[in-house]
């Protein structure tokens, strides 16, 4: 996960798929105006992107330890990210 997050991160990534498109653009007949609308949509989402990998990959790794400590305790594993299971003892 760490190495993904480190690939969405990269500039030299993003410059390359960016560089890509523009020749795709270029190469179909799309004038120049809509290829500087559709490079300047992938460098603003660029950043959005990554933030969302990698606050996914941050929340991941929280409730794996959330889980883990849960087994390691005793309790249900299920109780460590939000859920209990019945065991019917209360009826």
């Amino acid at each position: 996960m760490e190495i993904l997050k480190k690939k969405l991160s990269s500039r030299k990534l993003w410059v390359t798929i960016a560089a890509f498109v523009t020749a795709l653009l270029v190469n179909s007949g799309a004038s120049e105006t809509e290829v500087e609308l559709i490079i300047g949509a992938i460098t603003a989402l660029a950043p959005a992107i990554v933030y969302v990998v990698s606050e996914s990959i941050l929340d991941a790794k929280a409730i794996g330890k959330e889980i883990e400590a849960a087994v390691k305790s005793g309790e249900v594993a299920t109780q460590a990210i939000g859920f209990a299971i019945d065991s019917g003892e209360d009826k």
